[in-house]
């Protein structure tokens, strides 16, 4: 069995109950989050997102894959990824 998350969602103009006609762009998604648990239904609203570097007209920054699984961490200087983080170690 699974069950939705925002797969009800409606965009809603200034007018109390008017549907906007521009509803964001969507990709369908799932996450399973392992035994025991449901697999959750979603919407991915990203579907029109486009990223935008720092300086303006800047079209070399790396666009999003639709799900998301293309995440790199950087570090705060531009363009250095940063190293992977280290392990958790209890002392």
């Amino acid at each position: 069995m699974t069950s939705s998350s925002n797969l009800n969602y409606v965009r809603y103009t200034d007018t109390p109950g008017v549907a906007d006609p521009d509803q964001p762009s969507t990709t369908p998604g799932s996450e399973d989050p392992g035994d025991g648990w449901e697999t959750k239904e979603y919407n991915n609203y990203n579907g029109d997102y486009i990223r935008h570097g720092d300086t303006p007209g800047d079209d070399s920054v790396p666009q999003p894959s639709p799900n998301g699984g293309d995440y790199v961490r950087y570090s705060d200087t531009p363009g250095v990824r940063a190293p992977d983080p280290e392990p958790y170690e209890r002392n």
